[in-house]
């Protein structure tokens, strides 16, 4: 921050960040300058003088390398990452994202529509064209698979009988140690025919969110013994 006598740093240190680099800048019409990181999106107040909130993938981007920032005619931050795009609502504090484009680098909002430049091409649209979806508040998991094949209900797979009922209904599994190679399918039972990621985490195994990039399916060869809590 430079005013009269001095250049002032260090603003993440204070709010507690990691420093690292800056990659993208938003003056919004909101009066916040929104500051785009490897990291994550940090929001500066100049009448605070301070870094009054940060966003990662823990509070719903895509992804945390933040490459560029832009601010469309209703108010709403769009912003391109190396997974995405997401657009934040400041009303809602929410962050909806889109998965059409990766590795953007640039952004250009111009007569109502939003120009993205990445490593592909030239990705364009109306942010009034994009829908959004009204998705279930929970995501159920439809299906269990065990060293790549299916796991039926009362079948004793290498030497365990691993679900009594439908995995839907099941509130925990035991494994032993020969079926530790394990998938699980899951769905947020909206079906709507937007693209749609998911992010999930092994507790205490996985400590920060995953994206699963295989759409509705994730996969785990081997872990730890003990107990373990999915989300």
């Amino acid at each position: 921050m430079i005013n009269e006598k001095e250049l002032q740093t260090g603003y993440e240190k204070k709010y507690g960040m990691a420093e690292n680099s800056v990659r993208s800048l938003l003056a919004s019409s909101d009066g916040n300058l929104y500051v785009g990181y490897m990291a994550g999106l940090a929001v500066f107040s100049p009448g605070q003088d301070a870094i009054t909130h940060v966003y990662t993938t823990r509070d719903g981007l895509c992804s945390n390398f933040i490459g560029c920032m832009t601010e469309d005619a209703d108010g709403q931050i769009w912003l391109g990452s190396n997974s995405g795009i997401s657009r934040y609502s400041r009303h809602q504090h929410l962050f909806y994202n889109y998965y059409i484009a990766g590795s953007n680098r640039s952004v250009l909002h111009w007569e109502d529509v939003l120009f993205w430049g990445n490593n592909k091409n030239l990705t364009y649209f109306n942010p009034d064209d994009i829908k959004a979806f009204t998705t279930s508040e929970s995501v159920v998991i439809t299906g269990l698979e065990v060293n790549n094949k299916p796991v039926e209900i009362g079948r004793e797979v290498n030497g365990q009988t691993i679900l009594s009922q439908s995995i839907f209904y099941t509130p925990f599994v035991r494994l032993n140690h020969a079926n530790r190679d394990f998938a699980l399918t899951f769905n947020n039972l909206s079906y709507s025919e937007s693209q749609q990621k998911y992010s999930y985490r092994l507790r205490p195994y996985q400590p920060g969110w995953l994206v699963a990039n295989g759409g509705e399916k994730f996969r785990m060869l081997t872990f730890l013994p003990g107990n373990m809590f999915l989300r």
